[in-house]
């Protein structure tokens, strides 16, 4: 209830702050969650006409949840007052209609015909343009080659000397996505030197890690037979890169028929590289804006991050 609310940040203000603090990080791991399963979300929230501290706290919670990338739309606040229930139905017909009729589909016109009846005035419209938008481009990409002014090939090995690398292919991520992925990978690691000491099962150390699991649990199990990457364990762009993993087309019944000098490599090489992504995330200098109206959002730098030191 709101009253204990109240009553606790009065009475113990570090245990109120912490509990701010957690259920804004929770709402933020749920958003990068999003991101990683290329998923947008639509926050839309009613403020309450009461207890304005706790309308600001529900707002950071709201806006941490909304982290869609190439888009500053997603979140929308209503007024809670008398009438919030309208604004909230125009507000979903709003979002049906836009989506609908982006995709060409007819039979839904009538949300249409029902959002220009029932929309008042002082009815807030959402914005929405730029987040359909960004991920109808997202899904094109994804699919389909996108046009470029040129295009040629290059050779990643001098052409005279094989053995010479002559370019370092990378791919730019996001802090958010080096994040999800860095911490993913630890994960793996431990569960693979839990499995290691325990002789458990390397499906089982990996539930035993415990941030995974409250994650996606789903994804635990389908990473029994699937591989690491497919299973949503490891971020789904992973797949789209040109370049063959040996460890995230594993799955866990894969590693538990490796030899012990097998997993003992694997082991190595995923500590290897969670060493490489410690000093990536140290180096303030290694991040760029790209996007100069983002300058300030940290979650919009990126870092070029060399396709072999990916899992």
């Amino acid at each position: 209830m709101p009253e204990d609310f109240i009553l606790l940040e009065k009475d113990k203000p570090e245990q109120f702050t912490q509990l701010i603090k957690t259920s804004v990080d929770q709402a933020g791991a749920l958003g990068r969650r999003a991101i990683d399963g290329n998923v947008k979300v639509m926050s839309i929230f009613i403020k309450p006409d009461k207890h304005e501290n706790l309308s600001a706290i529900a707002t950071k919670q709201m806006n941490s949840l909304t982290q869609n990338l190439n888009t500053p739309d997603g979140f929308v606040a209503l007024d809670g007052a008398k009438g919030s229930v309208t604004g909230f139905d125009t507000a979903i017909l709003q979002l049906a209609s836009t989506i609908t009729i982006a995709m060409g589909i007819d039979s839904f016109e009538e949300l249409d015909t029902k959002l220009e009846e029932e929309a008042g005035e002082e009815d807030k419209m959402l914005p929405i343009d730029s987040l359909l938008k960004a991920a109808v481009m997202e899904h094109l990409g994804a699919t389909t080659p996108e046009d470029c002014d040129y295009r040629g090939w290059v050779s990643d090995r001098d052409l005279a000397e094989s053995a010479v690398r002559a370019l370092d292919v990378n791919v730019l991520l996001t802090h958010d996505q080096f994040d999800t992925l860095y911490r993913t990978v630890k994960d793996i690691h431990a569960a693979l030197a839990t499995a290691d000491i325990t002789g458990l099962q390397f499906i089982d150390a990996l539930k035993s890690v415990g941030t995974i699991t409250v994650a996606d649990p789903e994804a635990i199990e389908r990473a029994k037979t699937g591989g690491l990457a497919s299973s949503g364990l490891l971020p789904r762009w992973l797949e789209s890169l040109p370049y063959k993993s040996d460890i995230a087309v594993l799955s866990a019944e894969d590693i538990d028929l490796l030899s012990a000098a097998e997993r003992t490599q694997i082991s190595v090489s995923v500590g290897n590289k969670i060493s490489r992504f410690q000093t990536v995330i140290e180096d303030n200098d290694m991040w760029h804006t790209i996007n100069g109206n983002d300058e300030g959002d940290i979650k919009s730098r990126v870092a070029p991050i060399p396709l072999d030191d990916l899992p």
